[in-house]
């Protein structure tokens, strides 16, 4: 019976040795696995910080782009304007003007060709 007490210590330390070993090798496990996921972490949060850069310029650029696209839609409705202004102007001053056309050249210009 004290042998058999004896082995079951004995067995009963292997078991504990062999589940520490185990847990050990759990942890091992569990701290690369922790070093893989910070280096992943790393990487995402330098492609983020890329992205968001790369974003942010090209918000900057549209604005650039929509305030010059806007500005010179402006400039051009002012440059119609002032054509057409002056196309009245110039219309209403062609409407006091009198032309004569001798006779001779309107009848040549209705002759057949």
């Amino acid at each position: 019976m004290i042998a058999a007490i004896k082995w079951i210590k004995w067995g009963s330390l292997a078991l504990v040795l062999l589940a520490l070993a185990v847990l050990w090798m759990k942890l091992e496990t569990s701290d690369a696995k922790r070093e893989t996921a910070e280096h992943k972490l790393a990487s995402a949060l330098t492609a983020n910080l890329v992205s968001q850069t790369t974003i942010e310029t090209l918000t900057t650029d549209n604005e650039a782009m929509n305030r010059l696209l806007v500005n010179r839609e402006r400039q051009s409705q002012q440059a119609k304007k002032v054509l057409q202004d002056e196309i009245e102007q110039l219309q209403q001053q062609m409407e006091n003007i009198e032309c004569d056309i001798p006779i001779d050249v309107t009848e040549r210009l209705r002759q057949p060709y």
